[in-house]
């Protein structure tokens, strides 16, 4: 590797640079990342599991991924069924453990736990492993999303009787408590042993058990589809509308992939160059049954929402004038979600729903001063390295894929809780390494979106 191209990079890549404070030993100590994925044929075999790999896997293989020329597969999935359909998704249809192969990962059956590779065991454990291994297990109950180590509980005890949303968090936390151990993200012990999420009642748990998901919008809006808007479609095609060519589903970009996008985007794929983004995502939603439309423009003033429209707004931006701008559009409900871009706070998650607070007031939505200075720690030296191409990275924003996809399940729960009869959020902010999360309830009356019903 004799120089970095922003274009190729992978986004991770860059935040063990920033925090090794050299890109050629960061390079190194992310290559030396493995992991592994395990699934009984339990979790095999029931559509919330498998939801909860094929997360898993996306965001493992993205988020070990070095540059568009490494082709390693440092990610192992031990399917106990990899024969069983896939039972939601683009994928439905496909044998699950296909779609482990396609996406990038190694496939194995052997159970064997390596000390030295973190290992993830998805739902149900197999009958047959041990429990005093050091491995980490991802349940889902109800709206819950919960990571622990396999040791700290009874094997009987773990349930993994949750709904799609919490299966797919739960997929996405696994990788991420691996991660975080793995990048020496612990060094002054905010990263838990445990990671647990209550998607219904995310900074207030509540006494009464919340009520089977049973509805989503009609009609969804997705402004921006990189690592975010991306991760919001990964979450929808995993709802099971009971009449999936119902669903409208408009999606605005402008953008087109480059190679580094894979990185992050749960819908590029590995090499991706040119591709529209609109048109990644419309692919995958079409696949699923729901209708798309396709908007390649910027979205200002002009832009057409009609009074009859009734779609659920998932923003995922970085431009400061559009996000302002969003009570303006004339969404009836629109959720904008932003996350960290430096190597400190990348796994910050700020949600933000509309109507509610005017957008233009938004501190953190301003624009930032002529000439601000990096924060410190995103410059990186380089040994036998092209400096200009060191340079050129020094502005970019690092990512996550596991984030993103969290932050995705986060709005889409945002969006159909109050379908439930619970209570929407005017904001959310949380940091996924610390497992803590602060919000406030909406004040004002919150109009509920147009819904379908979900099957049983």
């Amino acid at each position: 590797m004799s120089t970095l191209d922003p274009e190729h990079v992978s986004r991770t890549s860059l935040l063990f640079m920033r925090r090794a404070g050299d890109a050629a030993v960061g390079a190194e100590w992310h290559q030396a990342f493995a992991l592994r994925i395990i699934a009984s044929t339990e979790t095999c075999s029931h559509r919330e599991g498998q939801a909860a790999v094929i997360t898993a896997v996306k965001t493992a293989v993205r988020a070990l991924s070095f540059d568009n020329g490494d082709s390693t597969s440092r990610v192992t999935v031990a399917l106990l069924s990899p024969e069983q359909p896939v039972l939601g998704g683009p994928s439905a249809g496909l044998p699950l453990g296909e779609i482990v192969q396609q996406e990038g990962a190694g496939l194995a059956t052997e159970l064997e736990v390596d000390p030295a590779t973190p290992t993830i065991i998805l739902g149900q454990p197999p009958a047959e492993m041990a429990p005093g291994n050091a491995a980490t297990i991802a349940t889902w109950t109800d709206w819950t999303a919960e990571v622990s180590p396999y040791s700290a509980v009874q094997p009987d005890s773990y349930r993994s009787d949750g709904n799609v949303l919490a299966a797919i968090a739960a997929g996405a936390l696994a990788v991420a408590a691996a991660f975080f151990h793995f990048a020496r993200l612990d060094d002054d012990n905010l990263c838990q042993d445990a990671l647990r999420f209550d998607l219904w009642s995310p900074e207030q748990p509540e006494g009464r058990v919340p009520p089977k998901l049973r509805y989503a919008p009609a009609q969804w809006w997705l402004l921006g589809l990189g690592h975010l808007g991306q991760a919001y479609a990964h979450a929808i095609s995993w709802l099971d509308y009971a009449i999936p060519a119902e669903v409208d589903v408009a999606l605005q970009d402008v953008q087109r992939t480059v190679p580094a996008n894979h990185s992050t985007g749960l819908f590029t794929p590995r090499g991706s160059d040119g591709r529209h983004k609109t048109r990644l995502v419309a692919d995958a939603l079409e696949r699923c049954g729901l209708n798309t439309s396709i908007i390649e423009r910027l979205m200002d003033e002009s832009t057409a929402v009609r009074a009859s429209d009734m779609h659920v707004a998932l923003v995922g931006v970085d431009n400061l004038a559009t996000r302002r701008s969003i009570d303006t559009f004339g969404w009836r409900t629109a959720i904008d979600v932003g996350i960290g871009t430096g190597a400190d706070d990348f796994d910050g998650i700020t949600l933000v729903r509309f109507p509610g607070r005017a957008s233009a007031s938004i501190p953190a939505w301003q624009e930032t001063a002529p000439g601000a200075k990096p924060p410190a720690g995103d410059v990186m030296v380089t040994r036998d390295l092209d400096p200009c191409g060191v340079a050129r990275l020094n502005g970019i924003a690092v990512g996550a894929s596991f984030v993103g996809t969290f932050a995705g399940v986060l709005a889409v729960t945002e969006a159909l809780r109050p379908l439930h009869g619970g209570t929407a959020r005017s904001v959310l902010c949380l940091s996924i390494r610390d497992a803590e999360i602060d919000g406030a309830q909406a004040v004002q009356q919150v109009e509920p979106p147009v819904a379908l019903e979900l099957r049983e």
